[in-house]
């Protein structure tokens, strides 16, 4: 349950550590760089294996892994050290699929990638859901699904997200029935 729990933790981690770059990296061409560009130029660079590391600002960044104990790095430089040291991503994921370690024993700089990976790419693959036939049970699924595809549509086409906030604390989330 607390894997899962981590899992949308990753988009909001990557895209944090991006838009703290997104300045400099504007500054630095020259020109203003949309959000979407900055997002776009994160992946390219990953999926080539080099330079995803210039996508992370310089001026005090801090990486934290909410495990417990939470653990902490400073820095750009601090960050890029401990990744180097620590086993790669894939061969952990590799290894919880086997059965051979467990994401609650293991520790990375990068953990919530780590979990992400292991339980999101971890379901197999995308269930064609064009026949599917959802009912009033299904409500919470169907205006999920109505949110993710409104604002993946808004970054697809250039448009600002909604801008989300927390509940204050005195709200108690209800089932609505």
């Amino acid at each position: 349950m607390r894997t899962t729990l981590l899992a949308p933790l990753l988009s909001l981690i990557l895209i944090t550590s991006v838009l703290a770059a997104e300045h400099e990296h504007s500054q630095n061409a020259g020109a203003s760089m949309s959000t979407k560009n900055t997002v776009e130029g994160y992946f390219i660079a990953l999926k080539q294996g080099k330079g995803w590391e210039t996508f992370l600002s310089d001026d005090g960044m801090m990486f934290t892994s909410f495990t417990s104990p939470v653990k902490q790095v400073t820095g750009k430089a601090a960050y890029l050290e401990a990744c180097a040291r620590a086993p790669k991503v894939m061969d952990l994921v590799h290894e919880v699929w086997a059965g051979r370690r467990r994401l609650i024993d293991i520790e990375h700089p990068d953990l919530a990638i780590v979990q992400d990976i292991a339980v999101q790419a971890g379901q197999g693959r995308i269930a064609d859901r064009s026949n599917e036939r959802l009912g009033r049970s299904d409500t919470a699924i169907i205006v999920w699904r109505k949110i993710l595809a409104r604002e993946l549509r808004a970054i697809a086409e250039g448009r600002p997200t909604k801008k989300w906030r927390v509940a204050p604390a005195e709200v108690v989330p209800t089932l609505g029935f």
